[in-house]
């Protein structure tokens, strides 16, 4: 588990945009340490094509997941993900409350479309 954890990570300097398929499936991973690792190369890449793994994985049973996919969600700045991250302010778990609405307030700053106070 560490060590794909490890290489997931290090994908991340690579940045080549042909690993987004291999970064995307390993989101489902039954491994948490890829999962969390593989939603924070893919908010690096800040590809759109990974909103909707991301926004699914906001419901991951571990919270530490859950705040990875958000903060990557935020990094991405896709509107599509506005809906899921105003649910996410109701997790259960504060980092992962913390991190929608981080991710919440960076897709405002990106798009202009949102107001702050507005989820």
């Amino acid at each position: 588990e560490e060590m794909q954890a490890l290489c997931v990570g290090l994908l991340s300097e690579i940045r080549d945009r042909r690993l987004m398929q291999s970064l995307i499936h390993a989101l489902t991973s039954r491994y948490k340490m890829l999962r969390a690792n593989a939603a924070t190369v893919l908010g690096r890449y800040r590809d759109r094509q990974a909103v909707i793994p991301l926004v699914q994985l906001l419901a991951d049973r571990d919270f530490e997941v859950r705040e990875k996919a958000a903060r990557a969600l935020g990094e991405i700045g896709d509107l599509g993900a506005t809906l899921s991250l105003r649910e996410a302010l109701k997790d259960p778990n504060k980092d992962v409350r913390v991190a929608a609405r981080a991710a919440l307030e960076a897709i405002t700053r990106k798009t202009g479309l949102l107001r702050s106070g507005s989820f």
